[in-house]
């Protein structure tokens, strides 16, 4: 390797990867918006970091960066994904993420409030009132999708949106590496 090899840039694209896994494995709600909220936040300082460490520094890089990152503002996923999701989750707090769940044979002693969270238990400690996560084991997500997504990706999953996304920024950095590193 040489000294401009991305090490930054691909260590964030392996914790973007590895949160990709745990999205298509997640076995409970909150496992799966703690893996979509890290795989947003690792995809986006992915290409960041090329920049930072690169721009007005490597020759070639910023006519070469100046072509990618034009692709990535009018690609309408990379777009979605760097400016839209990013934002509305991260910085937003909002919930795009429409999840499916089934709940098995179990006993269930309320008062309970299944929704969106999962599956909720009221607690009273000290005449205070809480709504909190109750473990369910026969609890299982059966799909999940992104909502408000471009009407062009209407007919994709989140799964599959975001695995896209994921390889074109790999293969960003793979064309770094191939063109500036070997």
């Amino acid at each position: 390797m040489t000294k401009n090899y991305p090490y930054k840039t691909k260590r964030f694209l392996r914790e973007g990867q590895k949160n990709l896994s745990v999205m298509g494995d997640a076995k409970n709600i909150d496992e799966l918006k703690r893996a979509f909220a890290t795989f947003l936040e690792a995809t986006k300082f992915s290409l960041h970091q090329l920049v930072v460490d690169y721009k007005g520094k490597l020759e070639g890089f910023d006519k070469w960066w100046g072509e990618k990152g034009k692709f990535l503002n009018e690609d309408e996923l990379t777009n979605f994904f760097a400016k839209r999701l990013r934002n509305d989750v991260i910085k937003g707090g909002e919930e795009l993420l429409a999840i499916n769940f089934k709940i098995g044979e179990a006993t269930l002693n309320g008062p309970l409030q299944i929704g969106p969270e999962g599956v909720l238990k009221l607690q009273i400690k000290n005449r205070v009132k809480e709504w909190v996560p109750m473990d369910v084991p026969t609890f299982e997500i059966t799909t999940w999708d992104i909502r408000n997504k471009p009407e062009s990706f209407n007919n994709t999953d989140g799964y599959s949106m975001c695995k896209k996304y994921f390889n074109i920024l790999n293969n960003i950095a793979d064309e770094f590496i191939e063109k500036f590193c070997i």
